[in-house]
């Protein structure tokens, strides 16, 4: 899962990610199109990172 600090938020099945940071009011939610093989699909935490960087900005 992410790892910005002062965030909260969780994995779901099948690839999707959500979580919420209330010191920027960002709130991020992604589902996948097609089901990852793993839980935890591979690109979340390199675009949350991003998400958070643009919008944090």
């Amino acid at each position: 899962m992410h790892t910005i600090a002062h965030t909260f938020g969780h994995t779901g099945a099948v690839g999707c990610d959500g979580f919420a940071d209330p010191r920027s009011g960002l709130a991020y939610g992604y589902t996948r199109r097609r089901a990852a093989s793993v839980f935890r699909a591979p690109e979340n935490d390199r675009l949350a990172a991003a998400v958070h960087r643009a919008a944090t900005r």
